[in-house]
């Protein structure tokens, strides 16, 4: 009675532990999720924007920023700006281009028209020679840079976002399914060597 019993407990014993491995796995990557969600509406609430966070991608703003350096961004009114850089404070700032991509940059000076209206801002690059070529209006600006949370950590969100990244973590995880789901129906269909022993030998002698 056994030889029948000890290798189903056996092969029950190793679904037990697959299925545990996979529900640590499954409850790390929410807990990692809630605490990236948590962290991004903390800093949303305490910035008064929708975008607290970015990543710098290039090296525009070198020394000052490198690439891949995650920063805090706040809520700015145009006034804000204004004052600062008349107070002599060039604030970093970012924008969306007119590609529609996101650009952080210094501003260089202000931009008015004949009758003194003002119209935007410059920007530039700390490590670029000359300023943006564009005028980056009120309704352009996403933020202002407060400071970096995290630096040159960005650098694999921007690989994970880039084409090559993106097809790479895609093709691993059905990498990772079809593996699951073979393994599972191998189990399925082939009878453990175990089980198949002990029928034999549980098998009566035929007849001669």
């Amino acid at each position: 009675m056994n030889l029948d019993t000890e290798p189903e407990k056996t092969e029950k014993s190793k679904g037990e532990k697959g299925l545990k491995g996979w529900t640590i796995a499954i409850l790390t990557l929410l807990i990692l999720s809630g605490v990236y969600a948590g962290c991004w509406l903390s800093l949303a609430y305490i910035y008064k924007t929708r975008t607290p966070i970015t990543v710098v991608n290039g090296q525009s703003m070198l020394p000052t920023l490198h690439h891949g350096d995650i920063v805090i961004l706040k809520s700015v009114s145009v006034d804000e700006l204004i004052r600062d850089f008349k107070e002599g404070k060039k604030d970093i700032i970012v924008y969306r281009s007119n590609s529609g991509r996101p650009i952080i940059h210094r501003i260089h000076s202000l931009k008015y028209d004949k009758n003194g209206n003002f119209l935007g801002f410059i920007v530039q690059g700390d490590n670029n020679p000359l300023p943006d070529p564009e005028i980056v209006t009120p309704q352009k600006i996403i933020g202002k840079v407060v400071g970096i949370l995290v630096p040159r950590l960005g650098v694999i969100y921007i690989f994970i976002s880039s084409p090559i990244g993106y097809t790479l973590i895609l093709t691993v995880i059905i990498f990772l399914i079809v593996w699951v789901v073979l393994d599972e129906l191998k189990s399925l269909v082939k009878p453990p060597k175990n089980r198949v022993k002990a029928f034999r030998l549980k098998s009566p002698n035929p007849k001669h």
